[in-house]
Parts: structure tokens; sequence; C-alpha cells
């Protein structure tokens, strides 16, 4: 699984940037590139029909990578609030797309700084499992076997540990706000 993520995304990102490099020497193709990377490929392969079956073929990867996103959306929410099983999954990617839709509407028009910050999100974000995924097999349930890994009390709350967890997630989160907030400070010029 690792090779099959891991080959496709080092081709396509040298491509990319290769593409980025070519643009700076072709005045035409740094136009193009000024307005987007949608515009840079569409430059390069030029105006044929095969261009615009590799245009079609690029907003369809689009819409395949982002489907399966909205759809665990749904499935994530029905796992942390557990009435939402009775509520089909279809009517939830609903109301997940019906979310994204203006967010993505929206940051269209500054991509570049909405996709910034979103980064810094999710580091931030990522920041927060860590130290749990990390700690707790090496402290709390060592040695890692079926016995302190139990599988079959998954979904019985009695049986699982308290849960002390989210106290961690709450300090993370407001490191993760100070943080932003100092970034945000800087960029402004305030001290």
């Amino acid at each position: 699984m690792y090779l099959g993520l891991f080959i496709p995304i080092i081709c396509i990102q040298t491509l990319g940037a290769a593409c980025q490099l070519a643009a700076f020497s072709i005045p035409s193709w740094d136009a193009a590139a000024a307005i987007g990377a949608p515009n840079l490929l569409f430059n390069i392969c030029g105006s044929s029909h095969a261009a615009r079956f590799v245009m079609v073929l690029l907003c369809l990867s689009t819409v395949a990578n982002v489907a399966p996103t909205i759809y665990s959306c749904g499935l994530s929410g029905q796992v942390c609030f557990p009435f939402l099983i009775k509520v089909p999954r279809y009517f939830l990617a609903l109301v997940v797309f019906a979310i994204y839709l203006p967010i993505a509407i929206v940051g269209s028009t500054h991509f570049f700084l909405v996709l910034e910050n979103f980064l810094a999100v999710l580091g931030y974000w990522t920041a927060l499992y860590l130290p749990p995924a990390i700690i707790e097999p090496l402290i709390f349930r060592y040695p890692v076997n079926l016995k302190t890994y139990a599988a079959e009390i998954w979904n019985k709350p009695s049986k699982l540990p308290i849960g002390l967890a989210w106290i961690a997630g709450c300090c993370a989160v407001s490191i993760w706000v100070l943080a932003w907030c100092g970034r945000v400070r800087s960029e402004n010029g305030c001290t």
C-alpha cells in the first residue's frame, strides 16, 4: 500500500515541479502558470482534443479524490456521534457536500491563502494524535499483545479505559490556537 501511494505521488510531484520550472523559461507557459496550474497544464498540452481530454481527466481525478473524503466524513460523524447511525450515510455525505461547497466557492477566489492556512491546520491537527498514538503502546499497554488490546470490548464503554486523552487534546488545542494567533500577528506586523 505504501508503494502504491508513494510511487504515483512522487512521479506526479516531480512532473509538476518540472512543468513549473520549464514555465519560467517559456513566456506563454509562465503567463499561464501565473493564472493557475490547470491553465499551465492546458497550455503545455495545447488546444487539441487530447488536451481537452487531459483536462477532463484532471477534473474527474479531483472528484475521485474528494468523494471518498466526503463519504468518510459522514462515517466519522457516525463514529463520533452514535445517534447518527440511524441517518443514512448518503444523506450525511450530502450534508458534508453542502458544507464543502460554499467553503470551496469562497476559497477559490484566494486559493493559495486558504490552502496555506488549511495545511497549517492539518499539521497542528496531526500533532494532536501523534503523542497518544506513540505513548499509549510504549507506556500504558506495554507489552503490546491481544491481552492489552482486547478487540472484543471495542464497543463496550464500561470495559474501556476511562479516556483522559481529551485533557491532552484540550491542552494541545490551546497550544495550537496560541501558535496560530502568534503566526497571524507576526504576519500582520504586530508584536
